[in-house]
């Protein structure tokens, strides 16, 4: 019966390999298992974060297709383009970090997409 990650390293690791259970090696397996079952855990709640994000924003949105997108702020740069492409689709992206100098032109199916580390820091809009 196994019963914790303990019994399924020796049972894995030191049955299958004929090999006597060396305290040591067995001190390495179970904080190389136990990092990993973290980071696991840890990707797994920011994929979940950010599904969440994007659902919340289409969800909760009474956006219309002229913007501005507050709801992006805070979301991955693809999922906000979604969010907006679903409700203007005649639109097209400018991604552009924060601080970018931008040109004085005004184009009504642009959308400049202010992010950093793909992440929207300002609410897109039209121009």
């Amino acid at each position: 019966l196994v019963t914790n990650y303990k019994d399924i390293i020796h049972i894995f690791v030191f049955r299958s390999s004929g090999q006597q259970v060396n305290k040591h090696t067995f001190s390495m397996l179970q904080a190389r298992i136990a990092g990993l079952l973290g980071l696991s855990v840890v990707l797994i709640l920011l994929t979940i974060q950010i599904h969440n994000r994007k659902i919340n924003a289409v969800k909760g949105s009474n956006e219309t297709s002229s913007g501005p997108w507050e709801s992006c702020v805070g979301m991955a740069t693809e999922y906000c383009e979604e969010h907006i492409t679903s409700l203007a689709s005649d639109v097209y992206f400018s991604v552009i970090g924060v601080d970018d100098s931008v040109t004085a032109d005004y184009d009504v199916s642009r959308v400049r997409i202010r992010q950093t580390d793909g992440i929207v820091q300002v609410s897109p809009s039209r121009g």
